[in-house]
């Protein structure tokens, strides 16, 4: 199992759903 691909990926979907979320609450308001 590659630890580094879950060490990498791990923050950048954390990254990804957080701008997701920004963008949402951007174009609701």
């Amino acid at each position: 199992m590659a630890t580094w691909v879950y060490t990498i990926t791990y923050p950048l979907r954390k990254a990804r759903s957080f701008f997701a979320s920004a963008r949402n609450r951007k174009t609701h308001s």
